[in-house]
């Protein structure tokens, strides 16, 4: 068995700087649909990111994903703003009518606890053969990051679990502590040599 690891169990190692403050330090990323100066992303969950949160996340540097817990009306509002999150439980007819009529730029997250799952990774590229944006969720392992770039997908959010408010691992017994899973994932990235290929830690 694999020893796995999360970010409690791990520290940075120090290294010589002649930095003068921690504001000089360049904390941005491109993440190919987006540039963020703040590295942050708020998560797809109704207590945490609407409309009003996507768009403060923008104002702040960092990003938001609209929650899917609400009604067609809102989703459609969120699209034209942000970046929305999708389940195999929408159907496919109703993202092609946001992508056609709202926002042909719109990113979709997959908001699913396991999303190496036939029945996502089929709706994932139904949405990628729309031209879509897609990020993966959820994920902990190479082999379903290799599944997800298959089908066109190279955004791979990751982690299970890794949340205060997750509570997949202790209700179901799966997962894979959050450092491990990430560093599983990067190493493939890494063997891969492709710079589209990008990892959101979730949680």
């Amino acid at each position: 068995m694999k020893l796995g690891l999360s970010f409690d169990d791990v520290s940075l190692l120090p290294a010589y700087s002649e930095m003068f403050s921690r504001e000089e330090a360049d904390i941005s990323t491109d993440l190919r649909f987006a540039k963020l100066s703040c590295p942050i992303i708020a998560a797809p969950m109704d207590t945490v990111c609407g409309i009003e949160m996507v768009q403060a996340m923008r104002d702040a540097g960092g990003l938001g994903i609209h929650h899917r817990y609400c009604d067609y009306g809102t989703l459609r509002q969120a699209a034209a703003v942000g970046p929305i999150a999708v389940s195999p439980s929408m159907k496919i007819d109703i993202i092609k009518e946001i992508l056609t009529e709202v926002n042909p730029q719109v990113v979709l997250m997959m908001d699913v606890a396991h999303g190496d799952s036939k029945p996502v990774l089929d709706y994932a590229e139904q949405c990628v053969k729309l031209n879509a944006t897609v990020i993966s969720g959820n994920i902990v392992t190479e082999s379903a990051a290799r599944r997800y770039r298959r089908i066109g997908v190279n955004i791979y959010r990751t982690g299970l679990g890794g949340g205060s408010a997750c509570s997949t691992r202790r209700v179901a017994g799966v997962g894979i502590p959050q450092f491990t899973a990430i560093q599983d994932i990067y190493e493939w990235v890494k063997s891969v040599d492709d710079d589209q290929l990008h990892i959101l830690s979730d949680g």
